[in-house]
């Protein structure tokens, strides 16, 4: 640490009552908090792609769907005419 920091945090934790053990403390849980967010950030991110993921998905399911429900349907109704035949 430069000597002008030295005298800034001198200064200043002496204004706060404030020690070098609670200035490290402090320091040291900002640090974790940084972390976390980073953390966070990135499992938005993956949670995003996978909500993308998911969503193209279940309209393909949806899309094949209708299609099996619409053979399902012609299927009956080609049934259907073959009793009344």
């Amino acid at each position: 640490m430069t000597q002008s920091l030295q005298a800034f945090y001198s200064s200043s934790t002496a204004e706060c009552g404030l020690n070098t053990l609670e200035i490290n403390e402090l320091e040291a849980k900002i640090d974790e908090l940084i972390q976390l967010c980073n953390d966070l950030e990135r499992n938005i991110t993956v949670l995003q792609t996978d909500k993308q993921s998911w969503a193209e998905e279940k309209s393909r399911l949806l899309e094949k769907n209708d299609l099996a429900r619409n053979k399902i349907e012609a299927m009956i109704m080609r049934l259907k005419a073959l009793e009344q035949d």
